[in-house]
């Protein structure tokens, strides 16, 4: 996973939690092979909704540098547009800066 699809998470981290719906995420996202049998059951094991989110974030931070479109395809697919949405316009926003602190000369 990119720092600025790390980034975007962080930045939206509490409407994640407070709005995505875990259960048919999961199961698409075991689907599309971004997640194991084993961490959908970590997750699902969380007692809350928020504990579940939170543990699904931190481990798809880890999953490669593909689980970021497959989570927001997986979003899209679970009628969780809006989210998907919104992690996108954030990458947007945070691209510029990472293209200027690339291309700005270094002072010595």
């Amino acid at each position: 996973m990119e720092n600025t699809h790390r980034e975007s998470l962080r930045k939206n981290w509490i409407f994640l939690i407070d709005n995505i719906e875990v259960d048919e995420l999961l199961d698409h996202l075991y689907g599309e092979s971004v997640f194991t049998q084993d961490m959908c059951e970590q997750i699902k094991a969380q007692t809350t909704r928020k504990d579940q989110v939170t543990h699904l974030l931190f481990t798809l931070q880890r999953r490669g540098p593909l689980a970021f479109s497959k989570f927001l395809a997986g979003l899209e697919a679970t009628s969780q547009k809006f989210i998907a949405d919104k992690l996108t316009q954030t990458v947007s926003e945070l691209e510029p800066n990472r293209n200027l602190q690339h291309s700005q000369p270094m002072q010595l």
